[in-house]
C-alpha cells in the first residue's frame, strides 16, 4: 500500500503540517495539540472532502477566525504535496469549512489499482509487520456459548482479518480459565445430575450450574462409565465435553483458533525444576521489590505504576489470584515473541484494565503493546422483553441457537453493527427480514445487483471491458460520490487498526450499498453501444464497486450473494 493510497489520512497528515510550521512562525506553543479530520461533507456540499480546522486553531490559540482563515489558506493553497492531491479548494465564511476535491489521476489511479489488484487492494505483503497475539471469545468452560460471547468472536475474527490484510503476522488464541472455584462448582453439577440419573436422591449442592446442558454431560458420561468411580479425572472430562461444544459453534461461525490456551498450564513445573511460570514471575517481581506480605497475603504494588491500588497475587490459603495468573499469562506471550498483544474482553472487565496496564509498565515496556478491546454484551428482544441471561441459573440463549436459525453471516454482520463499547439488541424479526432497513440485506442486495449488470454484459458480449476508464464521463453528482465511496476504503482499513473496531467496514458499506442503489436507479449502465466509453466507464465502476463489497465481506467473515 502506498503513503497516498490512504487519501484522508494523507491529506490530515499534510494539514497537520501546516498547522505545526504556523505554530512556530506565529511563535505558539508547540504542546498544542490541533489533530484535524478530513470528512465526507453534507450532501448538500458539492465537494468531495471537508475539514473545520480554522475554528480548532481559533478556539485552542483564541484567534479571532477572520484574521486567521486568509493566511492559514494561504499556506493551504501553496503546499506542494498537497497540490499534487487536490484541487478547487475554498473557504467557506461562515463556519471557516475548507472544502475542495481530490484530483482524477489520483482517482484514476485508485480505480485502476482496485481493478487490478482486485481481493489485494488495500494489502500488505504477507508477514510484512510485527507479529500480534489476539485473544478473543476466552468464555470460561462452565457452558455453552451465547450470543454474548458471539459478539466477542465476531469482533474478534473481524480484527485478525483486518490485521492480517494489513500485513501483521496475526496468531489467533482462546485463553480457557480451567482452574478455581468455577471448575469446582461445575464439577460439583455434574456430580449432582449424574446421581440423579443414577436414581439416588440427594440434595442440590449449595450453589451449581442449572441449564440443560448439565444434564446431557451427565448423561453421556452414564452411558460412558456406569459407575462415577470409573470416571479417573472428571474435570478433564467435563471440560473436554464443553469445549467440544465451543468449537462446533465457534466453526458455525467460520472460526478456527491458532493456540487453545489452558491457565493450568502456567502451574505445571518446568523442566523437571519446581517453579512454574507463576513462581517464576512472582520470583522476578519479588527480587524488583514490588511485592509486599500484608496480613498473610502476598500483594503486588502496582499503586506506584498509576493503578487505583495494590492488588493481591497469593492468597492466605496459597492460592494464586486470578490476576497472578493473568501476568504470568502476559508474560509467556511475550516470552513468545508478539509485539502486540490484543485483548477482546466483556465490559465486565473494565477494572481490569488499569492493573494490566500499570503490570506492563512495571516490567518497563510501553503500555502501547497492549491494546485491550472492551465490548458491551447483547440482548436479545424475545416478545418484546429483553431476555435476561445467566449461565449458573441456565438461563441463556445457545449461539447456536441463533446462528441455526438466522444463519452465521447474519449473526456475524449484527454482531458487528454497533462500535463494540455501544449496547447492542438483537432484533429477530429484522435480521430475518427481506426489507431495506436489514442492512446486509440491502448490501448483499447492492452486490447482487453488480453481479447481475457484470453477467448481462459479458452475455451481450460487451467488447467495452477493454476500453480505459474515464472518470470525466462519470459526472454526475451520484457517480462522484460512488467513486468517493470507493477509494476512502484503506482509509476505513486504517481506521478499523487505529481504533481497533470492525464496526466502521459495517458502516462504510451501507453507506456504499446505499449510493449505489441510488447510482442504479438514476444511471443506466448497460446503453447498447449508444456511448461505449460512459458504459465502459460505469461498467467499471459496477466492478469496483462489487470487488469492494466482496473483499470487505471477506474481511467481515461473510459470504456474498449474487444472486437473490
Amino acid at each position: 500500500m502506498e503513503l497516498d493510497d490512504t487519501i484522508q489520512h494523507y491529506i490530515a497528515k499534510e494539514f497537520d503540517k501546516i498547522v505545526t510550521y504556523y505554530l512556530k512562525i506565529k511563535g505558539y506553543n508547540s504542546q498544542h495539540k490541533i489533530h484535524c479530520s478530513v470528512v465526507i461533507p453534507p450532501k448538500s456540499i458539492k465537494y468531495d472532502f471537508s475539514i473545520n480546522l480554522i475554528m480548532g486553531i481559533s478556539h485552542t490559540l483564541g484567534i479571532d477566525p477572520l484574521s486567521l482563515s486568509e493566511e492559514f489558506f494561504s499556506l493551504i493553497v501553496k503546499n506542494p504535496r498537497l497540490s499534487q492531491i487536490i484541487e478547487d479548494i475554498t473557504l467557506v465564511k461562515p463556519g471557516f469549512f475548507i472544502n475542495f476535491n481530490i484530483q482524477n489521476k489520483i482517482v484514476v489511479k485508485q480505480i485502476k489499482k482496485i481493478l487490478n489488484q482486485r481481493a489485494n487492494y488495500g494489502a500488505y505483503p504477507k508477514n510484512s509487520r510485527e507479529k500480534v497475539i489476539i485473544e478473543f471469545i476466552s468464555a470460561n468452560p462452565t457452558g455453552p456459548l451465547h450470543i454474548g460471547h458471539g459478539r466477542g468472536a465476531a469482533i474478534g475474527e473481524a480484527l485478525s482479518r483486518i490485521l492480517k490484510h494489513l500485513g501483521y503476522e496475526v496468531v489467533k488464541e482462546y485463553y480457557l480459565n480451567d482452574l478455581g472455584n468455577q471448575m469446582r462448582i461445575l464439577e460439583e453439577s455434574v456430580k449432582f445430575r449424574y446421581k440423579q440419573l443414577q436414581g439416588k436422591i440427594i440434595h442440590a449442592p449449595k450453589e451449581y450450574y442449572k441449564g440443560q446442558y448439565i444434564f446431557t454431560i451427565a448423561k453421556r458420561l452414564l452411558h460412558k462409565y456406569n459407575k462415577m468411580s470409573n470416571i479417573v479425572d472428571l474435570r478433564t472430562e467435563i471440560i473436554n465435553d464443553i469445549v467440544g461444544s465451543i468449537k462446533h459453534d465457534i466453526q458455525q461461525l467460520g472460526i478456527e483458533f491458532d493456540s487453545w490456551f489452558y491457565e493450568s498450564s502456567l502451574l505445571k513445573n518446568a523442566n523437571n525444576s519446581n517453579n512454574n511460570q507463576i513462581t517464576e514471575i512472582i520470583k522476578h517481581l519479588s527480587d524488583k521489590g514490588y511485592t509486599y506480605l500484608k496480613n498473610d497475603v502476598l500483594w503486588l504494588s502496582t499503586t506506584q505504576f498509576g493503578d487505583d491500588k495494590d492488588r493481591v497475587l497469593q492468597k492466605i490459603d496459597g492460592q494464586y489470584t486470578y490476576f497472578a495468573l493473568d501476568i504470568a499469562y502476559h508474560i509467556n506471550k511475550l516470552k513468545r515473541g508478539f509485539k502486540q498483544i490484543i485483548n477482546v474482553w466483556g465490559a465486565d472487565h473494565y477494572g481490569y484494565i488499569s492493573r494490566i496496564k500499570s503490570f506492563i509498565k512495571m516490567l518497563g515496556l510501553n503500555q502501547k503493546i497492549i491494546n485491550i478491546v472492551l465490548y458491551q454484551l447483547v440482548s436479545l428482544v424475545k416478545d418484546n422483553h429483553i431476555v435476561t441471561m445467566s449461565t449458573r441459573e441456565g438461563e441463556f440463549i445457545p449461539l447456536n441457537t441463533i446462528i441455526n436459525k438466522v444463519g452465521a453471516n447474519i449473526c456475524k454482520f449484527f454482531f458487528l453493527l454497533r462500535d463494540p463499547y455501544s449496547h447492542l439488541e438483537f432484533n429477530l424479526q429484522l435480521m430475518q427480514s427481506n426489507i431495506k432497513q436489514n442492512p446486509l440485506f440491502y448490501i448483499q442486495y447492492a452486490y447482487a445487483r453488480c453481479s447481475s449488470i457484470l453477467k448481462a454484459s459479458k452475455k451481450l458480449d460487451r467488447i467495452v471491458l477493454d476500453v480505459d476508464v474515464d472518470i470525466t464521463v462519470l459526472n454526475t453528482e451520484i457517480e462522484r460520490s460512488l467513486i468517493k465511496y470507493l477509494i476512502i476504503y484503506n482509509d476505513i482499513l486504517e481506521t478499523c487498526k487505529r481504533n481497533m473496531s470492525p464496526h466502521y467496514l459495517t458502516v462504510y458499506l451501507i453507506k456504499l450499498a446505499d449510493v449505489y442503489h441510488k447510482f442504479y436507479e438514476m444511471c443506466p449502465v448497460l446503453l447498447h453501444g449508444k456511448n461505449i466509453v460512459l458504459e465502459a466507464s460505469r461498467l467499471k465502476l459496477v466492478e469496483c464497486v462489487m470487488i469492494i463489497i466482496h473483499n470487505v465481506f471477506n474481511l467481515l467473515g461473510i459470504s456474498p450473494m449474487d444472486t437473490m
